[in-house]
């Protein structure tokens, strides 16, 4: 027989033929080295003989029972994967986990307590002795009652309280600051004086340039009434009077600008006639143009730097052009009232050591109360 035969019929898997076993005789006469008798097996391409006597191989493992191979697991399967998978797969859930109490947290205060070290005893000086006082024949008088000034009168008190030095004469001049200027017209005004304010700077000009005011540029009508001789006294003044007007009925500012002119009111108010003071209307025939014109030109003077007389019943109604002979009235024509607010200044560049000498003419200084802004930069 073949040596592959021989070597194949040894195969353990294979169940051995007796019939195909060769005689021992036959075995030792060959140059062949023997084979190893059933029980042997192959180990690295030699043969190991065990022993005849040796133990019975084990028997041939089913196919179902066979590892698996590399391309996946059969049905059947007992490995160790396959156990896992069926017994995580079998595993019951577990029961959801209850909510989570929080307890609040309880905060321990500290109890520690700093002591400083006491501070050393201040020493107090000894209290000085008071001076004796003197008999009572020789306190003055005007310290006896120490409540002497709630016997002043609301208007002294308020006077007292003024930012600048309140004059002491009717002829003196009131020296201010340029941020003591509202409080300047409230003082003029408190004592029904007409302001005017004396400043070189021209920034008073210039701040109620933004103001609400109505200016009447004084210069431009002197020149061209008196010495140009291009208008008229009539048109200058019937100027002023609107201006007047206008400031009236919105509550504004009315400046008279002079800046280093003297303007003759006086002259320019003689050209002008005095309307009547009756409420007429249109019951008496309207008078000449000339006759109209002077009364509508008409502003009254000195009661023009005058607070209390410009603003009187009997100097608005005349002002009021409604009011005059021969004026047909409509439906929505309002009469003059002066509104909160309207007030008259005049501002001038003279130098104060002048002023009043050369606005003496112009203006009635009687009804006048003069400042001057003595650092135009403060």
């Amino acid at each position: 027989m073949p040596l592959s035969k021989q070597r194949r019929a040894l195969d353990p898997i294979a169940a051995p033929s007796p019939a195909l076993a060769p005689a021992p005789s036959s075995l030792a006469q060959a140059s062949v080295k023997p084979l190893p008798p059933a029980g042997a097996r192959a180990s690295e391409g030699k043969l190991e003989v065990k022993g005849v006597g040796g133990p019975t191989p084990p028997p041939p493992v089913p196919a179902a029972v066979r590892r698996p191979s590399q391309s996946g697991c059969k049905a059947g399967c007992r490995c160790g994967k396959c156990a896992s998978r069926s017994s995580t797969a079998t595993k019951p859930a577990a029961p959801p986990r209850p909510p989570r109490k929080l307890e609040p947290v309880q905060r321990k205060e500290s109890t520690t307590t700093v002591t400083a070290d006491p501070l050393p005893p201040v020493p107090v000086p000894a209290a000085e002795p008071a001076p004796p006082s003197p008999p009572p024949s020789v306190v003055p008088a005007a310290t006896v009652d120490p409540h002497a000034d709630v016997f002043a009168s609301p208007l002294e008190r308020a006077l007292s309280a003024w930012p600048f030095a309140l004059p002491q004469s009717p002829d003196e001049i009131v020296s201010i600051k340029l941020t003591h200027l509202m409080a300047a017209l409230e003082y003029a005004a408190s004592i029904g004086k007409c302001p005017v304010i004396l400043d070189k700077s021209g920034k008073i000009d210039v701040f109620f340039a933004h103001r609400h005011c109505t200016v009447v540029e004084c210069k431009p009508l002197v020149l061209d009434v008196f010495f140009r001789h291009t208008s008229s006294a009539v048109d200058a003044a019937r100027h002023i009077a609107d201006r007047v007007r206008a400031a009236m009925r919105v509550g504004a500012y009315l400046l008279l600008r002079c800046t280093d002119a003297a303007p003759s009111f006086t002259k320019l108010a003689a050209a002008t006639q005095e309307p009547p003071g009756d409420d007429i209307g249109d019951a008496i025939a309207p008078p000449p143009a000339d006759v109209m014109d002077a009364q509508l030109a008409w502003f009254p003077f000195p009661g023009l730097f005058d607070p209390a007389e410009l603003t009187g019943d009997a100097t608005v109604r005349k002002l009021d052009p409604l009011n005059l002979p021969g004026t047909v009235r409509k439906a929505n024509d309002e009469p003059l009232v002066p509104r909160d607010g309207f007030q008259v200044l005049v501002t001038s560049s003279f130098d104060p050591e002048d002023a009043r000498e050369f606005l003496a003419p112009s203006l009635p200084l009687g009804r006048c109360l003069f400042f001057h802004v003595a650092d135009p930069n403060n």
